[in-house]
């Protein structure tokens, strides 16, 4: 088989119309191989050209036995990983062998390229068998005549997972080839040509599939099922998809809504609030009778203003709340001026006034107990509430 055949053959295999798996990728690698060639029959010819007219030409037919030990050969292959079971790859390989028998005395020298299915098995176990075979050519050389022959081959072996990126494959191949004819300076050999093929390889995965059991995330819900798999670690996932939940199904995780009661079907903003919801700003807050803030507040309201910033047409009520100490008229000035203050720094920092109004509520909303401290740091707060989004 000629080299134009081969390059069909090879072209063949890597274009076939085949989806790939979601952990498919390239690999390539190496291997030393233990050759252990069949002993082979033929026959051998030699010409004498004679001295015509007076001598005619002759040939001289030997049969011919060959005899041959194992050798060590190296291999090279470059492979696809697709979907399922299914792996395409290309594998070149050259041996050395010289022939016992009693008849010739030559070294054979094979260099074959072949194209290989291989059909693996247990792919998400540390070790992997598969089974396969490979159509290609081998130029084979007994001793001064090569010939480039058609070349087929059985295997299988075992894929040894030592690291997520590397793969040692202990494998075996039976192969053989078209009968050879080589000739040169008027002798012919004719022989079959096969043996066996012992390898010992590793593979390096250019996109390696992580083994099953690992959680990279550490939210408990191992890769293959973890549906976000870069959650926050010590965030509380369903332990059935790794994602946070989101009880109220509005598209907002719990841990970024503001606003986790809202109704199923409204549409919200992306802090998960709607209109007539109040988007309590928790860490604004000011210092005793003041507007000034206290560190760590204006923090919180930059990421108001972006989000701000990403919602463009919502309107927004700057409100301003105070706990039950002091006069109902003390405690709703204060509260005025706090909200005015927001809806300042909101300003300053690019929303449009026309998006802004701020108003006092004092004391006449509370949400939390007065008469605990912890109630009445819950009432002083400051609160956007969506008019429109």
């Amino acid at each position: 088989m000629k080299k134009t055949t081969l390059s069909a053959l090879l072209l063949a295999v890597c274009a076939s119309n085949l989806s790939y798996a979601e952990n498919s990728g390239w690999y390539m690698g190496g291997s030393l191989d233990g050759v252990f060639l069949n002993d082979a029959d033929g026959e051998f010819s030699e010409t004498d050209p004679g001295t015509p007219p007076l001598i005619p030409a002759s040939t001289t037919t030997t049969p011919i036995e060959s005899e041959y030990d194992g050798e060590l050969g190296f291999g090279l292959n470059l492979g696809y990983d697709f979907v399922g079971i299914l792996r395409a790859e290309l594998e070149a390989r050259r041996h050395s062998i010289e022939d016992e028998g009693d008849d010739l005395d030559t070294e054979v020298d094979t260099t074959s390229i072949l194209a290989n299915l291989w059909f693996d098995f247990n792919r998400e176990g540390k070790f992997k068998p598969y089974v396969g075979f490979g159509l290609g050519a081998s130029e084979v050389d007994p001793g001064g005549a090569s010939e480039t022959l058609s070349t087929w081959q059985l295997g299988g072996g075992i894929n040894w997972q030592l690291a997520p990126s590397w793969v040692m494959d202990m494998g075996y191949r039976y192969f053989e080839t078209e009968d050879g004819e080589y000739e040169d300076d008027g002798a012919e050999l004719e022989q079959e040509h096969g043996g066996n093929i012992f390898k010992l390889g590793i593979n390096y995965l250019f996109n390696p599939a992580k083994p099953a059991n690992l959680d990279d995330d550490g939210d408990g819900v191992v890769n293959n099922s973890d549906q976000c798999p870069n959650t926050p670690l010590g965030t509380q996932v369903d332990p059935t998809t790794g994602c946070e939940p989101d009880n109220d199904r509005d598209g907002v995780v719990n841990s970024a809504d503001s606003c986790p009661n809202t109704p199923l079907g409204t549409k919200v903003l992306s802090n998960g609030c709607a209109p007539g919801d109040d988007w309590v700003l928790e860490g604004v807050n000011f210092e005793s009778d003041s507007v000034v803030f206290v560190s760590g507040s204006t923090s919180i309201l930059d990421k108001a203003v972006r989000l701000l910033q990403a919602n463009p047409s919502a309107v927004i009520e700057v409100q301003g709340h105070t706990d039950s100490r002091g006069s109902d008229w003390y405690n709703e000035q204060l509260s005025e001026r706090r909200a005015n203050r927001v809806r300042e720094y909101l300003i300053e920092n690019g929303i449009s006034a026309d998006r802004l109004t701020a108003r006092g509520y004092g004391e006449s909303e509370p949400t939390a107990d007065n008469d605990t401290v912890s109630g009445r740091a819950a009432n002083r707060r400051v609160a956007l509430s969506i008019v429109s989004r």
